[in-house]
């Protein structure tokens, strides 16, 4: 995945969560108690590069963002 948002212009970066965390982060997204979050990307432009206007080609917005649940 982040080669792939390279590929396309954006920025990613993959973060782990420490187990101290797993709590606080299942509650926050929603995750199930049966499955172990381990790791996050965070996608996104540069605050420095111009970004082009996809507008006409994307989905609504509803069918691809979940926020802060699974």
């Amino acid at each position: 995945m982040p080669v792939t948002a390279v590929d396309e212009g954006l920025g990613a970066c993959y973060f782990g969560i420490v187990p101290e965390a797993v709590d606080q982060v299942r509650a926050t997204f929603g995750i199930p108690a049966d499955h172990e979050p381990i790791g996050a990307i965070a996608i996104g432009y540069d605050a420095d590069t111009a970004k082009p206007d996809l507008r006409a080609q994307r989905r609504p917005l509803d069918q691809m963002v979940h926020y802060g649940n699974w």
